[in-house]
């Protein structure tokens, strides 16, 4: 069973938006009874505002464990609010909703100011946690609260929250920013001079927005106003983070910028000298080792790495006095980039191999706490396995052998998994999988193939029967990521044929040329791609050689990874299919689904071959499909219903006829039969698609076998042609139940079949369908 980690992720306080939490001090009631509980409260908010985030929640739990029994008591509220917050602070996000959702249903709140901050506690918590629609109606309800109690920082702080939640949403609608801006300088506004310190907190939270925007001057000129102001604040921990925060953000703004801005250097310097000043004063090795080592990313920036080094390793002594691998891997990873600046490869491998070693228990703290829309996993973890991956293929290039191209393959599977984890945000979702064993070799006639972008070239690793290789192609991941969208957006909106068929030229030329020899000489039949970057929006199978395409010489399997893909032979027993349906059109939110009339006729031509239950339009809902797994097994699951794989879980669903199933939900429900004799061998979506041009929505399509717990599963990369989808699918399944065949090459048949029909020809019919997990 997979144990989830609980600990402080300071990073949430480093380049999260800054929540303004520990600003509201309680109102205890006079009782003497209440006397033990107050101490133990300000006691802890004594440790909460110097930054011991551990010791504070221990004195907020003994208080809130003594009120347990007497939970209308008039402290309670406070009580609960504070230790939510300190929850939230050491990422335990789940524990914090609970507590203020458990505690919103039994306590009665007559004050309106305090009704306020209960809501925005519990929608800042669950904006952290990523739960925006949820936060947005906490807010609401704090709002009407706020302005019912007259309290003019209690409606800074509802207006902050508020800003926090439509800086978050910028990335989707950009005129987010500008509400969110709106609301930042309203708060500012009730303010007034009530609260220096939190109108500072807020200020920082406004340079971020404008960091996103990209409005670089107008960041420039409010960083400079702020650290005068900073001057006049008392020296307090909070200040202290909100000047690290602030430096950071001149940093990204600097590395952003289309021109080097000596003024963004020179305030960057400013305010991480002074948050070290705090530091020292206060004794925090956190904020010491932040001051020091994102000095050095300035000094890295400016490629005096001499000094750079010095001021990183300093950063690392620091850090090192207390356990906080959250900020330890940063530095360990900046002093790799450091030594790869300077051509000292041994060195650089070395501190990229403690980064990720250091990053791998913990990344998943990482994964949550963001009120932002900053993509930390493409921007902090993920670029620390591919420097070290690379690494390993450029030494064994000079000759250090296959042992260091096995490093670089198991590195992108560490980083595979990692990825899975963060876009499901389930760091169990890979747990309790059967999985292939990595150590072994591929099995005869199969080949996993890993593309790798890296910026100035592609690496190809094919994991071979006789062996792993390694080429690299002379191709910048720009000029790759460009062609690869070009030729998906060509094939999914039926583009210019010329132009398809060079795009699919190049870049079979690119990926799958390199490799053709040992592919050939070893008599491979089954290719397992388990693709990077913007290559994991394409279908393979459409690849072109000028004379065929790949689906023609190979049958081709998607994965996420080699571990996460269990490869066994499966004795398949067929307990029957559920079959499920909608050919009804739908209109919800953003999606406009269109009708499937030829649901009707693959629901039955499905069931006509491999037998089981149907489930169509009216009866096919979230409640009955359970209904039928808590009573039946079944070796097949086919969903005949439009399906979207977005960005995030939130955005990720199967169609059914009284609303969303989401892949949470699929996975408990192919749970329900997790231990009879025969579980779940094959996941059909005939329906499905991904965002168009987003590299984690079609991850999280490759993973969807891992996630859902089953064998197997096809689906599509976008919506498919109703008639289309009705023939590949029947013929797959009529192929696998007559012949006995594998399922990559039941598929490839049905796929090579629909080529050969004069109407189906064009590879937009045909080459979305993908199977992804065990091809047996």
């Amino acid at each position: 069973m997979c144990k989830r980690i609980m600990i402080v992720s300071l990073m949430i306080f480093i380049i999260a938006f800054v929540s303004v939490i520990g600003e509201n001090k309680p109102v205890w009631a006079k009782s003497s009874d209440d006397q033990t509980v107050r101490t133990q409260v300000q006691n802890a908010e004594a440790f909460f505002s110097n930054g011991n985030i551990e010791q504070a929640a221990t004195f907020f739990e003994q208080a809130e464990k003594m009120m347990g029994v007497r939970k209308f008591a008039e402290s309670y509220p406070d009580a609960v609010i504070h230790l939510a917050q300190s929850y939230q602070s050491r990422g335990l996000h789940k524990n914090g909703i609970a507590l203020l959702q458990n505690a919103l249903k039994h306590i009665e709140i007559k004050e309106h100011s305090r009704k306020a901050l209960f809501h925005s506690s519990l929608a800042d918590v669950l904006l952290s946690y990523g739960d925006k629609q949820e936060a947005v109606s906490c807010l609401e309800e704090g709002v009407k609260e706020a302005e019912l109690s007259k309290n003019s920082l209690i409606q800074a702080k509802i207006l902050n929250d508020l800003g926090n939640v439509f800086a978050a949403f910028g990335a989707e609608k950009t005129e987010n920013y500008d509400k969110a801006v709106s609301a930042y300088r309203k708060a500012i506004s009730y303010i007034g001079e009530k609260d220096n310190a939190f109108a500072f907190s807020v200020m920082v939270n406004l340079i971020r927005v404008r960091y996103f925007r990209k409005d670089f001057q107008q960041i420039s000129d409010d960083a400079e106003n702020l650290l005068k102001t900073a001057d006049g604040l008392p020296d307090t921990h909070h200040k202290a983070m909100n000047l690290i925060s602030l430096g950071e953000i001149l940093i990204q703004t600097q590395k952003a910028s289309v021109r080097h801005d000596p003024a963004l250097t020179r305030l960057a310097y400013t305010a991480l000298t002074h948050a070290g000043q705090i530091g020292k004063t206060l004794n925090d090795i956190r904020i010491i080792s932040n001051s020091y080592g994102y000095t050095g990313q300035l000094y890295e920036k400016e490629e005096q790495y001499a000094d750079a080094k010095v001021l990183t390793r300093t950063a690392i002594f620091f850090i090192e006095q207390g356990k906080y691998p959250e900020i330890l891997y940063l530095w360990q990873w900046q002093m790799g980039r450091l030594h790869e600046a300077e051509q000292d490869m041994e060195n650089a491998l070395a501190w990229y191999g403690r980064a990720v070693e250091t990053l791998n228990p913990v990344r998943n703290w990482l994964y949550r706490g963001y009120r932002l829309r900053e993509d930390v996993f493409g921007e902090k973890i993920k670029p620390v396995y591919l420097d070290l991956a690379r690494l390993y293929l450029r030494q064994a290039e000079k000759g250090s052998g296959s042992e260091r191209i096995k490093k670089a393959r198991d590195t992108m599977e560490l980083l595979k998994t990692a990825e899975l984890e963060n876009f499901y945000q389930d760091e169990c979702v890979s747990a309790g999988r059967k999985k292939m064993d990595t150590t072994e070799q591929v099995s005869s006639g199969t080949a996993v193939i890993y593309p790798i972008p890296f910026s100035d070239r592609l690496a190809v690793i094919a994991d071979l029967p006789a062996g792993i290789q390694n080429f690299f192609v002379p191709v910048k991941s720009e000029t790759l990521g460009k062609t690869a969208m070009n030729f998906r957006n060509l094939l999914q909106n039926w583009g210019d044929d010329k132009q398809i068929e060079k795009d699919a030229e190049t870049l079979y030329t690119w990926l799958i040329a390199p490799i053709e020899n040992p592919l050939k000489a070893q008599n491979i039949h089954t290719l397992m791609i388990a693709a990077d970057g913007a290559l994991r929006l394409i279908p393979f199978s459409a690849l072109y050689d000028g004379k065929q395409f790949l689906v023609q010489k190979y049958a081709v399997v998607t994965i996420p990874s080699r571990s996460l893909t269990d490869t066994s032979q499966i004795e398949r027993t067929q307990t029957g299919a559920l079959i499920s349906g909608l050919s009804q059109g739908r209109i919800e939110e953003e999606w406009n689904f269109s009708a499937l009339p030829g649901v009707a006729k693959e629901v039955k031509d499905v069931e006509s071959i491999v037998g089981g239950k149907k489930l169509i339009d009216n009866d096919y809902t979230v409640h009955n499909l359970f209904k039928e797994f808590e009573t039946k097994e079944y070796s097949t699951i086919h969903f005949a219903t439009h399906g979207v794989f977005g960005n995030s879980p939130q955005n990720t669903f199967l169609l059914s006829y009284d609303g969303r199933l989401t892949m949470n939900q699929l996975e408990q429900m192919i749970n329900i039969g997790r231990f009879r004799k025969n579980n779940v061998d094959l996941l059909t979506l005939s329906a499905c698609q991904t965002a168009q041009g987003d590299e984690r929505a079609a991850f999280g399509l490759a993973g969807i076998a891992v996630k859902a717990g089953v064998s197997s599963a096809i689906a599509t990369l976008w919506a498919v042609d109703d008639s289309a989808s009705k023939r590949i699918v029947t013929e797959f399944y009529r192929h696998i139940s007559a012949s006995g065949a594998t399922k990559a090459e039941s598929l490839r048949q049905a796929q090579i079949g629909l080529l050969r029909h004069q109407q189906f020809w064009h590879p937009s019919f045909w080459s979305p369908f993908l199977l992804i997990g065990n091809w047996n």
